[in-house]
C-alpha cells in the first residue's frame, strides 16, 4: 500500500525481535509479525520472496529477514521453483502447516 505501512511491519518485526529476546512472545511461541507472514504464505502457496513482500506490501528484506526466523522455527523452507529452477519459493514445512492451521 504505501511506506507507512512498510514502516510499521519493519516496526512490528523489531518489536517481535525484542519481545523474543525477553521471553515474551504474543501468540504462543512465535511474535506476530511472524504469525502475520506465516498466515500469508499458508494462504499463498510456492510464492518468492519478492512475490511475498508486494503481496504483503513491505519490502523485500523485510520478508528475508522474517523468513530466516520461520526457517530457523523449522516452519518454512525453501525450494526450487518447478518452473524456474534459478528461483526460490518458500513453502510450509508439516510443523509450519501444524501451526498456521492453529493461528487461522
Amino acid at each position: 500500500m504505501d511506506k507507512t505501512i512498510e514502516r510499521l511491519f519493519e516496526k512490528m518485526l523489531v518489536l517481535a525481535a525484542n519481545a523474543r529476546k525477553k521471553g515474551f512472545f504474543v501468540r504462543g511461541d512465535l511474535p506476530q509479525p511472524l504469525a502475520m507472514l506465516l498466515l500469508w504464505i499458508s494462504n499463498h502457496p510456492d510464492m518468492g520472496v519478492v512475490e511475498i513482500a508486494h503481496g504483503m506490501n513491505v519490502a523485500p528484506p523485510t520478508v528475508t529477514v522474517a523468513l530466516h526466523a520461520l526457517v530457523g522455527k523449522g516452519l518454512v523452507r525453501k525450494e526450487k521453483s518447478p518452473t524456474d529452477g534459478r528461483a526460490k519459493i518458500i513453502v510450509l514445512t508439516e510443523k509450519g502447516e501444524e501451526v498456521a492451521t492453529k493461528l487461522k
